[in-house]
């Protein structure tokens, strides 16, 4: 027999296991999460957070002094400072004192809707940082190809990073369409089986050319209007996250109190998003019409 939940305090002895419910489901569907560096200041004062980079020192600076000679040249070590700011990104959802829920269909059905919508907004704040990447391939009107991301990943390994650890973050047109990664993968390997055939049988490969892939619905694929895709490869650890709490959840009665006839859950994420090393990014904008 369903329940119906009427009361603050019903709804209030939810809350807990929606939050871990929620957490859960954001963990187990990281996507980009996993591709970021992230710091965690909860329980700490202030919003901002650094996520320091030091430039880079040639080889040129390391000398080889005669015997008894001092170095003619002294390094600084520079530190660069990259603040991520916390703000608060907010949904209120209605529980209406008519409507009847089992405890588990509050739980399941809330926990699924608030994990899917805030990391539709954790992505959508990452990704829109993919055109300050000074590194760019492709560009408005032009497809992806195989060439351009051997590109990407010569600009990344100049800059020095690590190109044994990197991930291209696209729209589903940039991977699937008649532009995107699916035809340069199935166009280079279907004769020769492997990453082609792979490719067919499944419908989708984590890995290609080296790099992981993961598919955004929150980049934009017609910017300016011109039917052009916003994604980006690059090092793990090229944007930063900082959060204090990615979910947490109050309720409240409506804005008249009892004569509203329902209860708000207000959930909040906080965090603020930046962009660490621009060397170790390549904005890749494609063209997906």
């Amino acid at each position: 027999m369903a329940t119906t939940y009427t009361t603050s305090t019903t709804l209030t002895e939810l809350i807990p296991e929606i939050v871990a419910e929620t957490i859960l489901i954001l963990q187990a569907n990281a996507g980009i999460l996993n591709t970021l560096t992230i710091k965690n200041t909860a329980g700490e004062p202030g919003l901002t957070c650094d996520f320091p980079t030091y430039t880079q020192i040639a080889s040129s600076s390391v000398e080889t002094p005669g015997e008894n000679t001092a170095n003619t040249n002294v390094v600084a070590i520079e530190t660069n400072d990259h603040q991520a700011t916390i703000t608060e990104k907010v949904l209120v959802a209605r529980i209406s004192d008519l409507t009847k829920y089992t405890t588990g269909d509050i739980i399941t059905a809330g926990s699924q809707l608030f994990g899917s919508a805030l990391q539709a907004k954790l992505e959508d704040d990452v990704v829109n940082l993919f055109s300050g990447f000074s590194q760019k391939i492709a560009g408005a009107g032009t497809s992806l190809t195989e060439a351009h991301i051997w590109d990407a990943i010569r600009q990344i390994k100049q800059s020095n990073g690590n190109v044994g650890n990197l991930v291209g973050v696209i729209s589903a047109k940039q991977y699937w369409g008649e532009k995107g990664i699916r035809k340069i993968i199935v166009d280079a390997d279907a004769d020769s089986g492997n990453l082609g055939e792979a490719l067919k049988a499944l419908g989708f490969v984590s890995n290609g050319f080296g790099i992981d892939w993961f598919i955004s619905n929150e980049i934009n694929e017609d910017v300016g209007s011109g039917g052009d895709a916003a994604g980006a490869i690059y090092q793990r650890g090229a944007i930063g996250l900082h959060t204090k709490n990615i979910f947490k959840i109050e309720i409240a009665r409506g804005s008249t109190a009892a004569e509203a006839r329902y209860t708000s859950l207000i959930c909040v994420g906080e965090w603020g998003v930046i962009e660490v090393n621009d060397g170790w990014g390549v904005y890749a904008l494609t063209d997906v019409s």
